[in-house]
């Protein structure tokens, strides 16, 4: 696990700048997504925390994951999977998928990707890059 480099503060501040009341569990939640760069889903994350915060739910975690996603704190990653997962690096990367074992990685692209347009008069909110294969560790 990856620790996360913002404090307690430092996290409630993100979440206040974007309009989100920081409840406990929504900046857990924002947390775990920090510090686990392995794009949980909902249940991962409910699974995870769960034990430590008694007042928890799959609602309560889908309803915190759905809001971080709204303010663009949070990034949803849905490639060739059953179940969205989460990133909370929502700066412009890509991604890659092993169809063995599902493990999603981060992959750096320079200059912020292809010079991709939409349609002229459309307005484009994000753009997903994904690969898919084998991992290192799978092939």
């Amino acid at each position: 696990m990856e620790k996360s480099v913002l404090s307690d503060e430092e996290i409630n501040k993100r979440l206040k700048s974007c309009g989100l009341r920081p409840t406990i569990q929504r900046a857990a939640v924002y947390r775990y997504l920090l510090e686990n760069r392995t794009h949980p889903s909902v249940d991962e994350i409910y699974t995870n925390l769960s034990g430590d915060y008694a007042a928890f739910s799959k609602t309560t975690v889908y309803n915190c994951v759905q809001s971080l996603c709204e303010k663009g704190l949070v990034m949803p990653v849905t490639i060739g999977c059953s179940e969205v997962r989460y990133d909370g690096n929502p700066s412009p990367h890509a991604h890659f998928r092993c169809e063995q074992c599902n493990s999603i990685t981060d992959i750096d692209v320079p200059n912020r990707g292809f010079d991709i347009q939409p349609p002229s008069g459309s307005v484009c909110k994000r753009v997903d890059i994904y690969l898919t294969g084998k991992c290192e560790k799978c092939s």
